[in-house]
């Protein structure tokens, strides 16, 4: 019998990344939402409820302290620089992201309990709509009237700048996001869980080889768009390797998937010539001319085209002096820097830097500790948990915060890590369960 209400809900979660990346801002008189906002809203009390009154288990309360410890310190920041512009709309939304982040983390996870939702399900809609999105930003790269079209519906607000070049969707993939780096990171969030999809669906032909274009799809947005995404896509992919390479047949895989992408790719490469940008390629080969070592040029010589962001963003910041390099300046809403840790240190203090690195360390810690607890208690052996995925986006997102924001609570970003978050949280809440049923019947022989 078709269940009506398993099939609303799982298209609620279905719908939930591309609701996210590609719903304008609606303006409906007494609000200016996304769609997937106000669903979210509308079920919050409901979800809450359900979360309050549900056996939460003691290792997954740590996802949801992370966020806590955040909004709080965000909310320090804001009553300690006691400044009008620090209580602007614009500025509120921001230091009030971890509690959104929160609401969205209840309601997913009330919905993929109700809808039953399936892992795989869930991953492959949320990479679709990633790779979608890196595909139109490459399209934007190729026409400018659309490019237009596509900075004034989802990045108006760039016109009211004193540069807004800076953002010309003509040059570089920026997409649905509010800026390039924004747009090169989530485009890598795709590619680890593409690969992800890729390991444990490996026999699925049609799923392995839709998975494989999208990965080559992602890179070539990665390069039309930022730099930072390539580096910090390194970084999280030699730590997803370290919790996925442990099974000899999961080796076999890796390669196999490889030897495809590598041979998918040769195919594909004379297209991407003509689709990612000249621009886009230059930068790309200033990056790579940082590691050339066998260059005559010195590094200090190989990294002139890094220089501007250095002296602008680094060097000459207005950094907190005295005892407000414990608690900094407070959060005023102006702009500091361009990187995540300036931001972080100048508003929040040595304080901030520690809440921070805490909350990385405790989501790459309790990720790998609940991944190995759901590989002790599942069935099969081939698949890979999904808590795994989280120490690589941890290392990816403090790698990208050193050329950007904190992307793990930017909006759009931060709704596709929410669903991440959930995932993990009931699959570690299905795996406590098993794990007590093994131990009840364990003890009854």
């Amino acid at each position: 019998m078709l269940n009506i209400k398993k099939l609303f809900y799982s298209f609620l979660i279905v719908l939930y990344p591309f609701s996210v990346l590609f719903c304008p801002r609606l303006n409906i008189g007494f609000t200016h939402a996304r769609i997937d906002e106000l669903l979210v809203f509308i079920w919050a009390p409901i979800a809450l409820v359900s979360f309050l009154f549900s056996k939460i288990k003691r290792i997954t309360i740590v996802y949801y302290l992370v966020f806590l410890s955040l909004s709080i310190l965000f909310t320090f920041g804001v009553l300690y620089a006691g400044s009008s512009t620090g209580w602007s709309i614009p500025n509120l939304k921001n230091v009030s992201r971890p509690v959104f982040f929160l609401m969205n983390l209840i309601v997913l996870r009330y919905w993929i309990y109700k809808g039953k939702v399936k892992i795989k399900t869930v991953l492959l809609s949320l990479v679709a709509s990633i790779t979608i999105a890196g595909v139109i930003g490459l399209y934007a790269t190729t026409n400018p009237t659309f490019a237009y079209w596509l900075t004034n519906t989802y990045a108006s607000g760039i016109f009211d700048m004193e540069a807004p070049y800076r953002f010309n969707m003509s040059f570089r993939a920026m997409s649905v996001f509010s800026g390039y780096d924004q747009a090169s990171i989530t485009y890598a969030i795709g590619v680890i869980l593409s690969l992800f999809i890729v390991l444990n669906y490996w026999r699925r032909k049609a799923l392995r080889y839709l998975c494989i274009l999208m990965i080559i799809l992602l890179t070539m947005s990665i390069i039309s768009s930022a730099r930072v995404g390539i580096i910090a896509l390194m970084g999280g992919l030699i730590v997803f390797f370290s919790f996925t390479i442990s099974k000899k047949i999961t080796i076999f895989y890796i390669f196999s998937t490889a030897l495809a992408i590598l041979i998918l790719g040769t195919f594909i490469l004379p297209f991407a010539r003509d689709v990612i940008p000249t621009y886009s390629t230059n930068r790309l080969m200033e990056l790579t001319e940082v590691f050339n070592f066998k260059s005559h040029y010195s590094i200090l010589e190989r990294v002139q085209g890094f220089n501007a962001l250095y002296y602008t963003q680094v060097r000459y910041v207005n950094y907190p002096r005295g005892w407000n390099i414990i608690l900094g300046y407070g959060d005023d809403g102006k702009f500091i820097s361009d990187v995540g840790y300036i931001n972080v240190f100048c508003r929040y203090g040595l304080l901030g830097i520690f809440v921070l690195i805490s909350s990385f360390v405790a989501l790459f810690k309790t990720g790998s500790k609940i991944g190995k607890l759901i590989e002790s208690v599942q069935t099969s052996s081939k698949y890979t948990p999904v808590n795994f995925i989280l120490p690589a986006l941890i290392v990816l997102f403090a790698i990208g915060s050193m050329k950007g924001g904190l992307y793990f609570l930017t909006f759009k970003t931060g709704e596709c890590f929410a669903l991440i978050i959930a995932l993990c949280i009931v699959e570690a809440e299905e795996g406590y369960k098993r794990l007590k049923i093994l131990n009840v019947s364990g003890n009854t022989k």
